[in-house]
């Protein structure tokens, strides 16, 4: 009995002496999973993010970011090798020996690789950010001027262009004597024996000469070699590999804009590129939606910026203003061609504009752009400075976009079917009241997938809204879709990245969009950013507010079936909204803040419909909070901590409140779910931190306890763990 006692009391269970009797503690009881995780391995990408070009094969590089990968593909769109790399971005080819540089957002470094991935070299301090000479905060891209060597390195976090001086230290394999070139050859040759071998032999390797060797500039003072000696140092130089060269690396200087005025400086700097004549460089400064274009020693030359509204031509024209020519929306990445042509990743714009040297546009590059192929949105471009060919990221489709030097699309690669069973990243789950079926929402899919209540898949959709309007509710024919100033409009139904989910009494799942929204998309359903669906996935209605973010920052949302209203937890603002299903605003409550009556991040939502309690996971609070359904804070539970009773939560972390009285958190940064029962109290906790096997977490989102069941939403896994629940049974005794 004191061993009983003991377990009871670990649990949070308070053993009366008279009164209520426990008959036995709460447990969970393995019983299946569903879903399963992206391949890894496979040719096509996740979430592609970078792109550079090799000028003299045409092999493309791309940063594969999801997968965590570089994967090089041929000039065909065949994937020929990849590697691993965790959460890198920007990277670009050393033309002159092939070597992959790559900016390593997440670890703070610069990493160079061979063509077949072998790690050369790494500058800065691994997942240390720093502030000093090769030191790196969130590097995001970086470029090589070809005619010196120099690296430029885009260190966003820092708000600087870092210049590194690049040297190749020469292999062993590469230092000829004499006597080996005589060796070689069915007879002896005389050779001058003042040639500076070394010099030489770069120059052979890197200028990457073809067929007929005599052509070698005076290196050493070499003339003109016979046939027969040309043949041989062919032989010698067929031996040599890239990743023999080691790049010795010296910082040079760094470069900023310049300029004191805040609105003017570095605003999320994300792209880099190098004239390839060196004549100048230019940095897409993201956050400020404006290109900067700059002498290679950091003076600024020009700025193509985004105008203001009073400047732009929407007010007569009714294009809206970041849809026009010239004009940027978060331009994540630049490239430049032999003609100092530059062509700007404009992202949130679904599109490539090409300018030139000037500044001045020439012409849109559109991809695809159909419902089957998915968004467009460029994050990285790269063009041949040889043959003009250019390459961009979809990224939000994962395919590679390929088009000739015209910028007419010529066919996609690395495509990824994003329909099926597995998982890419979900975010939420909702179960259907009457058929039991599990919705997911895969945010890096864009998409929800549904299973039926054993786990078993039945289909998936995107969150079309099939009939679209215009502002003023008209009807949008199809020359409006062609448009290049509006084309970009109509894929933005693509890209719900749907976050948190639920059913509604008539069965209608209603669903938070949780990518970008435009105030100034001249669709009606622009501003619908709560959707919802019927259980097949045919849209029904929506409503939008003024208070919503353009960012789509919504991390949880709750349906009271009962009497008709609709909770949303509005992140980004810090504040809880209640509104009527028909959009009706009915209040909003809290600020930002740690107070009694103030969120930071509100996120997960659930509701005890009995006692009217709404529980909110005050997620950078490390908390729950307690509300009434007028809006009234009643108080909290917990604090930040990894003890019992104590959270530590990401953005997207859920709760479940089941009816026998016990309230299931995702406690998801200690890797755990905790439950608290009707008074706040600890009851029991699951899980520890791994990845692989059951009850193992490196991450997960969500939760629901649904008819004595609990889905848990493991994120890292892509897998959902389903465990039956056996509640304490509460019997009475009058001693």
């Amino acid at each position: 009995g004191l061993n009983m006692l003991r377990i009871w009391t670990l649990m949070g269970l308070m053993l009366p002496l008279t009164g209520r009797v426990w008959a036995a503690p709460m447990d969970l009881a393995f019983d299946f999973k569903f879903g399963k995780p992206l391949v890894r391995n496979q040719a096509g990408t996740n979430h592609p993010s970078g792109v550079a070009l090799n000028a003299d094969t045409g092999d493309v590089f791309v940063m594969d970011l999801l997968n965590n990968r570089v994967k090089r593909y041929d000039a065909a769109g065949n994937l020929v090798t990849q590697w691993i790399c965790r959460q890198g971005l920007g990277l670009t080819v050393d033309p002159r020996t092939d070597i992959v540089w790559v900016a390593m957002k997440r670890n703070h470094t610069v990493r160079a690789y061979s063509p077949d991935g072998t790690l050369l070299i790494t500058l800065g301090n691994e997942g240390k950010p720093g502030t000093g000479p090769a030191e790196f905060k969130s590097p995001s891209d970086v470029s090589i001027d070809p005619s010196s060597g120099n690296l430029y390195v885009m260190d966003s976090g820092n708000q600087r262009v870092q210049v590194f001086r690049t040297e190749l230290s020469t292999p062993q394999a590469a230092i000829v004597s004499p006597e080996r070139i005589e060796g070689r050859g069915r007879r002896a040759v005389t050779i001058p024996a003042e040639i500076d071998w070394e010099p030489f032999w770069l120059a052979v390797y890197i200028q990457n000469f073809e067929g007929d060797l005599t052509e070698l500039p005076k290196t050493g003072g070499i003339e003109r070699f016979s046939p027969e000696t040309m043949a041989n140092l062919d032989a010698i130089q067929s031996e040599i590999q890239p990743k023999d060269y080691t790049p010795t690396v010296q910082f040079s200087h760094e470069f900023t804009v310049g300029d004191t005025e805040k609105s003017s400086q570095f605003q999320q700097p994300f792209g880099i590129s190098v004239h390839p004549g060196g004549d100048f460089l230019v940095v897409a400064n993201t956050g400020n939606h404006e290109l900067i274009q700059f002498d290679l020693d950091g003076q600024v030359l020009a700025r193509w910026p985004r105008p203001s509204t009073q400047e732009s031509a929407a007010s007569t024209t009714g294009v809206p203003p970041s849809s026009e020519p010239g004009v940027f929306h978060w331009p994540r990445n630049v490239a430049i061609d032999a003609s100092g042509n530059i062509y700007v990743a404009d992202t949130r714009n679904e599109r490539i504009q090409k300018l030139d040297t000037n500044g001045q546009f020439l012409s849109f590059i559109m991809g695809p752009n159909d419902r089957a192929s998915g968004s467009f949105h460029p994050r990285a471009v790269d063009v041949n400075p040889q043959t003009g060919a250019i390459v961009a990221t979809a990224s939000y489709a994962n395919r590679i976009d390929r088009f000739d030097a015209d910028g007419q699309f010529v066919a996609s690669f690395g495509v990824r079917d994003r329909t099926g069973h597995r998982l890419n990243t979900a975010k939420g789950l909702a179960i259907h009241p009457e058929s039991g079926d599990i919705y997911i929402s895969d945010s890096m899919d864009h998409r929800i997938r549904r299973f039926d209540s054993e786990g078993r898949f039945l289909d998936d959709f995107d969150m079309w809204i099939p009939e679209q309007h215009n502002t003023q509710g008209e009807p949008l024919d199809a020359e409006w879709f062609t448009d290049p100033t509006r084309v970009m409009w109509t894929v933005k139904e693509d890209q719900s990245s749907p976050s948190a989910m639920d059913f509604d009494a008539d069965g209608r799942l209603w669903m938070s969009r949780g990518s970008m929204r435009f105030k100034q998309d001249p669709r009606l359903e622009s501003s619908l950013v709560i959707r919802s669906f019927d259980a097949e996935g045919v849209y029904q209605e929506g409503f939008g507010h003024s208070g919503f973010p353009n960012n789509g920052r919504m991390r949880g949302l709750l349906v009271d079936r009962s009497q008709k209203h609709i909770y949303i937890a509005n992140s980004i603002n810090h504040v809880l909204m209640k509104f009527h299903l028909d959009g009706t605003h009915i209040w909003t409550v809290g600020k930002k803040g740690n107070g009694t009556d103030q969120f930071h991040f509100p996120s997960g939502l659930s509701m005890d419909p009995e006692t009217g309690r709404l529980f909110v996971v005050d997620s950078r609070n490390g908390r729950i909070q307690i509300l009434n359904t007028d809006g009234e804070f009643l108080g909290h539970w917990g604090e930040p901590g990894d003890d019992d009773g104590q959270f530590q939560f990401t953005d997207f972390s859920g709760l479940s409140w089941a009816p026998e009285g016990y309230l299931f958190i995702a406690d998801s940064k200690n890797h755990r779910v905790q439950v608290l029962d009707t008074d706040g109290q600890f009851v029991m906790k699951h899980g520890e931190k791994g990845f692989g096997g059951i009850g193992k977490y490196t991450g997960f989102t969500d939760l629901i306890a649904h008819n004595g069941k609990l889905y848990i939403l493991d994120n890292a896994g892509a897998e959902v763990e389903v465990y039956n629940i056996s509640f304490p049974d509460e019997t009475s005794s009058d001693d």
